[in-house]
């Protein structure tokens, strides 16, 4: 191809005139690269832009937390690369590598002046194709930019949270509206800054928008002596409404308590249950008293105090009624569920209640609408990693599954994927048992076996619904599995997740589902497992020296590389985290991409260690990486991290 017809298929150098585009054309340097080879190296001078005549090219981060290299793009013809580093002359940030026999054109930064000084139109072009990118990034990435000087800064918002944790993690509360607290932030990437927030505004939700530093530190020092005259606000209490009330039934040998009683009862154990950030409340019937424990952060804790045996089933009848379920019936377990108006916000709770020696055990599931669904850059913290795994999610077509035992979080990094995909463009179903969490604009289905409506006769309805987007809240049998990845070589991207314990595991799964191989590799785009781990409590961590075993654990298993000190911290026990040194937890992952290599040894049904060795040349991250990750980074612990390792595992896994 001729350089000048090259030029003129180009975003970037299209639209000059054309005897601008004469004037580059002439200059170009043609340049020729075998498959493999590496055209530009991270790191390497920012001293020339290339334009790809033929071939494909590869653009491959370095990810220092795991030690390889993700591919974060792939380029064609037409397309180009460098452009950043041409226009600031900084160091490369990207490895770019050819993929197939590859034709380039570099225009040297030299000649790019040379040009430029003589028609000052082709910089003003170049940085106007820029400034539409970023602007097509910042709206695909649902982050707002703001001026600070045309905001109107509220000190009584401001005084919501603790001056130190915003000046720590750079963060400005702007305005509360309809229960929103928007937040400017220097990084609205900051999970740990933001969660940190949320603790002084439970109630609330918060919706980040981005920054610059310097409008963030003029902006703080225009609210610095206004500071000083307002206290510290309280965090919210949360208050239960929209809940009936409800005539308790008297039983034979039953002391009777009145139904007021009991109605404050429930009131006050949800409420409870909320304000503690409880993801599950569970009544539990013993001899003498009726115990309340709340799942916090992972872990069960029982309610000071105590209630009455006597007021049990008055207790249970009251919660039965609030979730639709028959009273009358307590020889059978039953599920119901309760909808919740707490400050404004939705909050629905999965009832479950199973017959017991003492009597029927009630469990409530707390899903909060609005803490529950959380965006990607919450769950997986790497940049260049959620990068990758933002492209699976972003297929047109092809399965993602995401894998894990009971309670890893496997539906929040589904809900996350599926909100991260939502437009008006696109149509998005789920099918799920039960539906956890109402998304507006999406079509949620509820399977009820007893009526017929199981996952597979649901998904062969929706596959017949011009659907774009299908989550599937659980693969449970083999034919829900088979229309999967039926579904997703015919044009559909499904979603769904699976019970293994890691991620090639997933492909000997479905093989003794009796998926084809053929179907399996054709249409599996990557696999997610994951482990929930606690969070070290960031307002009480410090560095601790552990036990030489602990250390010598962590490295035999690849969660520490070997040799050189490890700096490592744990969570002393603060007022913030009830002195357990803990508060919430963090998701520890192993990241799949299917490469062709893996895709091809997938359609062979070749042995799954041979699929697991070509999977560590790829796109890989192992669970034991990912978690020195965390362990390096302070975010979690020794012991929570060995807990959720699998034994014999090894840190080479995934390591380029």
């Amino acid at each position: 191809m001729e350089p000048l017809a090259l030029l003129g298929m180009t975003e970037l150098f299209s639209g000059l005139p054309p005897a601008h585009q004469n004037q580059l054309a002439q200059r170009l340097q043609r340049i020729e690269a075998a498959a493999g080879a590496v055209i530009v190296k991270q790191g390497d001078p920012g001293d020339a832009l290339y334009l790809i005549e033929s071939g494909r090219v590869a653009v491959l981060v370095r990810d220092e937390n795991f030690g390889l290299d993700l591919e974060v793009a792939r380029l064609g013809a037409g397309e180009c690369f460098g452009e950043m580093a041409l226009l600031t002359g900084e160091p490369r940030t990207a490895t770019c590598s050819a993929i197939d026999p590859t034709v380039v054109h570099a225009l040297r930064a030299s000649v790019f002046q040379a040009v430029i000084g003589q028609a000052p139109a082709v910089a003003a072009s170049l940085c106007a194709v820029l400034a539409r990118r970023l602007s097509q990034q910042s709206r695909e990435g649902g982050l707002s930019f703001v001026n600070l000087s045309h905001c109107r800064l509220d000190p009584a918002v401001y005084g919501l949270v603790p001056e130190t944790v915003l000046r720590k993690h750079r963060l400005l509360p702007l305005t509360v509206v309809d229960g929103v607290l928007t937040v400017a932030a220097v990084d609205p990437t900051d999970s740990v800054g933001i969660d940190e927030l949320r603790r002084f505004v439970r109630g609330l939700r918060v919706k980040p928008v981005a920054v610059s530093a310097t409008d963030y530190e003029r902006a703080v020092r225009t609210l610095g002596p206004a500071r000083t005259s307002i206290a510290p606000a309280a965090a919210p209490q949360p208050r239960i409404g929209k809940i009936e009330l409800v005539a308790d039934e008297e039983r034979p040998g039953q002391a009777a308590v009145p139904g007021p009683e009991i109605v404050e009862l429930v009131t006050r154990l949800l409420s409870e249950g909320i304000a503690l950030g409880a993801s599950d409340i569970h009544i539990e019937p013993e001899r003498e008293e009726v115990a309340v424990r709340f799942r916090v952060h992972g872990t069960l804790q029982k309610r000071a105090g105590t209630i009455p045996r006597s007021f049990h089933r008055g207790l249970v009848a009251r919660i039965k009624v609030l979730g639709r379920m028959d009273i009358s019936e307590q020889r059978i377990a039953q599920d119901g569920r309760i909808s919740l108006a707490v400050d404004g916000r939705n909050v629905d709770l999965r009832v479950s209640s199973i017959p017991t020696k003492f009597g029927e055990k009630v469990v409530m599931r707390v899903l909060d609408a609005a803490a529950g669904i959380l965006d990607l850059a919450q769950i997986i913290l790497p940049d260049q990693l959620r990068q990758i795994v933002r492209q699976m999610f972003y297929r047109p077509n092809g399965v993602v599954l995401v894998t894990g035992p009971t309670g890893s979080g496997k539906s929040t990094t589904l809900y996350s994927a599926l909100t991260s995909r939502l437009s008006p463009q696109i149509h998005a179903v789920t099918v799920e048992d039960p539906i956890e969490y109402h998304l507006p604009g999406v079509t949620q289905i509820q399977v009820r076996e007893s009526a017929g409506m199981t996952f597979s006769s649901i998904l062969r309805a929706v596959f017949r619904q011009d659907s774009d987007v299908v989550m599937v809240g659980e693969t449970r049998d083999a034919e829900t599995a088979r229309l999967c990845f039926e579904a997703g070589i015919t044009g559909h991207l499904v979603l769904t997740s699976l019970h293994t314990n890691d991620t090639v595991s997933a492909v000997l799964r479905l093989f003794e589902m009796g998926i084809q191989p053929f179907l399996l590799g054709n249409a599996l785009v990557g696999v997610l497992h994951q482990r929930l781990v606690r969070r070290t409590c960031p307002s009480c961590a410090a560095p601790f020296e552990y036990h030489p075993q602990v250390i010598e654990t962590l490295r035999v298993a690849g969660a520490l590389p070997s040799g050189g000190a490890a700096c490592l911290v744990r969570g002393q026990g603060c007022a913030a985290c009830d002195k357990t040194g803990f508060r919430g937890r963090i998701a520890a992952f192993e990241v799949l991409v299917v490469s062709d290599a893996v895709r091809q040894l997938v359609c062979e049904r070749a042995p799954v260690t041979e699929i697991r060795a070509a999977a560590a040349k790829g796109s890989f991250v192992s669970l034991a990486s990912y978690s020195s990750f965390l362990l390096q980074k302070g975010l979690t612990v020794p012991p929570e991290v060995i807990v959720v390792l699998p034994s014999g595992s090894s840190g080479g896994t995934g390591i380029a």
